[in-house]
């Protein structure tokens, strides 16, 4: 009895951190999104910046390169389209 309690606990926990939604008070950006930074040093001092924003169902919709425009350094945006 003890073991399906703590099976069903563990499962509502795990479920109910899928349907959080991230805000970061720094970035200040609302909704489903994950931001990976790849560091180019082992100092850690320079680094790229990937947004991912994903929709309701998990798929990513728009993958933002912050600052990796060749020109300027502006951030580059690709809309991602999925097939219906």
């Amino acid at each position: 009895m003890k073991l399906k309690l703590y099976t069903i606990s563990l499962f509502l926990l795990f479920s109910s951190m899928g349907y959080t939604q991230n805000t970061d008070p720094k970035l200040n950006i609302p909704g489903n999104w994950k931001l990976e930074r790849t560091y180019t040093r082992d100092d850690n001092t320079t680094h790229y910046q990937d947004i991912t924003f994903y929709n309701g169902l998990g798929y990513a919709e728009q993958i933002i390169q912050v600052g990796a425009g060749a020109v300027n350094g502006k951030n580059i945006v690709t809309p991602l389209v999925y097939d219906a």
